[in-house]
């Protein structure tokens, strides 16, 4: 009784300090337990104001360091959060310097109410970075890690990692990084309009119980345009899943907002004609995109990297999901020992509720080197919100390696593209369809490829071909007018019309 009372005075006080500061207008609800309704009421105030970005500068002898003299600060492993309780999820943070420049203030939520986990330079080895005093107490953290038994029960793997502005990854079993996910998008992929990018500036990290297996945590998210809540339930594991819930605030009138943004990397794959004089057969983090629509339709379209900006909406209404996807799971396909390609997670966005009407948005940047996220994924809910109101939202975020159920038909596995030339004047398309059991079809079983293109472009030569090799199914034809931009659409159906496989769609550029 004595601690919960203690917790209670020491929550009050802190909702006092954000009453004081004019984050929140009334203490109504301070003496319940913190949770997401808090981080909506200072949302909810921060929206009524004009938007200020109270980011202290970096100290300038961190401010200009290369990426390895970067890489050399280290956290102290004694000062790992909750690591003296044996609690286990424990968090790790990362030193604000010219790489990480967004500082990210931190609260954990415990037995002893609200309490800030206050910044200390004492908390870091900055290696070759050598300084002759801390750097001060504003300096802030850049990033943030938690750590779970994820692969072996006595080691704490990285789970999940925010480094701003709103940028977060997360992994499954036997994964390494690859794709980002993102708190929220404005105007990402749109030429000529400049993007702005929300910046995650609080965090709230709720102290796990001895036997947890899911973590809770909470953020703020503030912009010139939109102030918000987010709450993150995150459950490490052979598949990591994270479910959020958010309220966003307006601020101004959106007019291209995104909603659950992926973010990737593709540089070339067995579809691009440019392997930019690399060694290796194929280097993305993610090699399609995968939507399931709200008319029942599982939608593959494979990534690309073009010389220009490459953007595509597919209109919907209450989608089922979508997300970007690393199939190819053959090291052969990448053929690199050192960042393992094949172990790059997939994700998948699961609405929760009802989405309404909008489109998954695909955006496509050039590259010319692995080092850029050039690939964005997000849904754009229509209407656009409108300057002082408010969107709830929640979805549910998978990450994995595979799931049969994603789509539970025939999937695509490789798109090739053989090219005009004297010999082959028209441009032909090569699919590779996968699904268990293919080698047992009989003749009067096996599918037909219903192909079809826009622009009253004709498709010939249409073939459905056994591959034994891979086990796999093999549709080729062929676009006689290569001179037209035209869409692409095939699948496999049954001999009684039904799908076989999911939907690959493209589109042919001349």
């Amino acid at each position: 009784m004595g601690k919960a009372h203690d917790g209670l005075m020491k929550m009050r006080c802190f909702f006092g300090m954000l009453i004081a500061l004019g984050l929140i207008s009334s203490p109504g609800w301070a003496d319940a337990p913190f949770g997401l309704d808090n981080v909506r009421a200072i949302a909810q105030k921060l929206a009524q104001s004009p938007y200020q970005d109270t980011t202290p500068p970096i100290p300038p002898q961190i401010d200009h360091l290369d990426y390895d003299a970067m890489r050399d600060i280290r956290w102290k492993d004694e000062f790992t959060l909750w690591k003296k309780q044996g609690l286990p999820f424990q968090a790790q943070f990362s030193q604000r310097s010219g790489y990480l420049r967004d500082r990210f203030l931190i609260y954990t939520v415990g037995p002893d109410g609200v309490q800030p986990f206050k910044y200390s330079s004492d908390y870091f080895n900055f290696g070759r970075t050598k300084l002759t005093a801390s750097l001060p107490a504003d300096t802030g953290y850049g990033s943030f890690r938690i750590h779970y038994a994820i692969n072996n029960p006595s080691y704490l793997d990285e789970v999940i990692v925010f480094a701003g502005p709103s940028y977060f990854r997360s992994l499954a079993k036997n994964q390494v990084y690859g794709l980002s996910c993102r708190g929220l998008a404005i105007d990402s992929g749109i030429v000529g309009v400049t993007e702005e990018f929300p910046l995650f500036t609080t965090f709230w990290l709720v102290q796990p119980k001895p036997h947890d297996t899911q973590f809770t945590l909470y953020a703020l998210l503030d912009s010139p345009s939109v102030a918000g809540a987010y709450e993150f339930k995150l459950r490490p594991g052979v598949e990591t899943q994270a479910d959020v819930t958010a309220s966003l605030y307006f601020r101004k009138t959106v007019g291209h907002l995104g909603i659950a943004p992926l973010t990737s990397m593709f540089w070339f794959g067995e579809n691009s004609a440019n392997h930019f004089g690399d060694f290796r057969p194929e280097v993305h983090d993610s090699d399609g995109m995968l939507i399931a629509n709200g008319k029942g339709e599982w939608l593959w379209r494979p990534l690309d990297n073009f010389s220009d900006v490459h953007f595509n909406s597919f209109t919907d209404e209450n989608p089922k999901g979508f997300g970007l996807m690393q199939r190819d799971r053959n090291f052969d396909h990448y053929q690199d020992l050192e960042v393992n390609y094949q172990l790059r997670p997939s994700c998948w966005v699961e609405p929760l509720g009802q989405w309404g009407k909008g489109s998954v948005d695909l955006v496509e940047l050039p590259s010319h080197d692995e080092t850029t996220d050039n690939i964005v994924l997000y849904w754009q809910p229509q209407p656009a919100p409108v300057a002082g109101t408010k969107m709830d939202v929640s979805y549910r975020l998978h990450w994995f390696m595979d799931n049969p159920a994603l789509p539970p038909l025939a999937r695509v596995v490789a798109t090739r593209i053989n090219h005009a030339t004297q010999l082959f004047p028209a441009p032909r398309f090569v699919i590779d369809f996968v699904t268990p059991g293919i080698d047992k079809l009989t003749d009067k079983e096996l599918p037909h490829a219903n192909v079809s293109a826009t622009s009253s472009v004709p498709i010939t030569d249409v073939q459905v071909i056994r591959n034994p090799y891979d086990h796999s199914l093999r549709v080729s034809f062929t676009v006689p007018d290569k001179d037209k931009v035209t869409e692409l659409r095939c699948q496999l159906q049954n001999p009684d019309g039904s799908p076989f496989s999911e939907v690959w769609t493209d589109t042919w550029y001349p």
